[in-house]
């Protein structure tokens, strides 16, 4: 696989109440350069961006980006399993 091709993905906590803020999300992060796709799954507040790692999307662009119209929006920390 080509380096450049490589992709990245980042995963948010964002409050999210309706489609209203769902779309606004998706319009946020989708204007990043880099951004491929974003994946909101409402039923758990959960966002996921894929990029292409070549422009060196990090997560604090991503975070610093939504936290402009979501600004409780915190990285997503996955859940350990005992």
């Amino acid at each position: 696989m080509n380096p450049n091709n490589s992709l990245v993905k980042i995963e948010l906590k964002v409050p999210l109440c309706c489609q209203d803020c769902e779309e606004t999300v998706r319009v946020q992060l989708g204007e990043l350069e880099g951004v491929k796709d974003v994946n909101v799954d409402l039923s758990i507040q959960k966002v996921i961006v894929i990029g292409y790692n070549h422009v060196k999307l990090e997560p604090s662009t991503v975070l610093n980006s939504v936290k402009k119209v979501k600004n409780r929006a915190q990285l997503w920390i996955p859940s350990r399993i005992n």
